[in-house]
């Protein structure tokens, strides 16, 4: 791997409920629940307000947009998978949909039978940043950091299970780099502390990072 970019698709939007809606007379007649498993500020978060807002002109009907970060997108989800099959919830969903069935031992819920797909909204790039008073200031010398034996170097994201928590172990994979995962409830969080000089990088979404290291 050569870069620090990778591509994925990183945003789908579901529902636990499509056929009873359709069985309605009148749909929608209420307000309608858009679930975002990730904390307010993250590219999650402002996809599904602007989404939202698009729907709610188009139907005549407010999208209430409810975010519900924590444990890898798993609390969100299952808030969405429990919910009335009424066509009255949305659940936006990235990649933790489907790696958390290998890394969570006991899932509470079965995404593949009980959540409907939707559409896929967005396909997005992995960048990795760092606070710019961190020595590293290209990818090369970043990397020659991590890999000596008494550093760790902590990255923060938005949350474990996420694709750029995975893009982290898969350096220490291949570089024999020594990076330590810190996961966040969302991006902006994340961001928040990476920016304060808490944490000294953080691996994300190419659209919400701020301070990226130059390639080398």
């Amino acid at each position: 791997m050569k870069s620090n970019k990778r591509n994925f698709v990183a945003t789908l939007l579901m529902a636990a409920l499509l056929p009873a809606a359709m069985a309605q007379d009148v749909f929608p007649s209420k307000p309608i629940r858009f679930i975002v498993p990730f904390a307010p500020g993250g590219i999650a978060d402002i996809m599904a307000r602007v989404l939202g807002k698009a729907i709610s002109d188009s139907i005549g009907q407010t999208v209430v947009v409810d975010n519900k970060p924590g444990g890898g997108t798993v609390i969100g989800t299952e808030l969405a998978v429990r919910s009335k099959p009424d066509g009255y919830t949305m659940l936006m969903v990235s990649a933790p949909l489907a790696t958390n069935p290998g890394l969570v031992a006991k899932m509470p819920y079965d995404a593949l039978r009980e959540l409907a797909p939707v559409i896929a909204l967005s396909a997005q790039g992995v960048v990795i940043s760092v606070n710019e008073k961190q020595p590293y200031k290209t990818f090369a010398e970043l990397v020659a950091a991590a890999r000596k034996q008494d550093v760790e170097i902590p990255y923060a994201t938005p949350g474990s299970g996420t694709v750029m928590h995975l893009v982290g172990q898969l350096f220490n994979a291949e570089y024999q780099t020594h990076f330590v995962h810190v996961p966040y409830r969302g991006t902006a969080p994340a961001l928040h502390d990476v920016v304060g000089g808490q944490v000294p990088m953080i691996i994300d979404p190419a659209s919400t990072s701020q301070v990226p290291i130059k390639q080398g």
